[in-house]
């Protein structure tokens, strides 16, 4: 059996990604080991999932918004 080619991949690793939510992944690995461990989830621990989720959601529709933006750019040069 042959590997992929490299340049014939279609996954690929997504720094851009990993930046928009290297801050908050220490909350998710403590929320991890909470319900691993099952310890309980208190109200000051939710309340920061809850601020997270609210960061990540307009994090996210930024990101959205650049990337259609792009592809309609794209798309009015005739690229698509």
């Amino acid at each position: 059996m042959a590997a992929v080619k490299p340049d014939l991949r279609t996954q690929r690793t997504n720094d851009e990604t990993d930046e928009l939510v290297a801050d908050v992944a220490p909350l998710f690995d403590e929320l991890y080991a909470r319900v691993d461990a099952g310890r309980p989830l208190d109200a000051p621990f939710v309340q920061k999932l809850n601020e997270t989720n609210e960061r990540l959601v307009q994090r996210w529709e930024e990101v959205v918004k650049e990337r259609l933006a792009a592809v309609r750019a794209g798309v009015e040069r005739g690229e698509r």
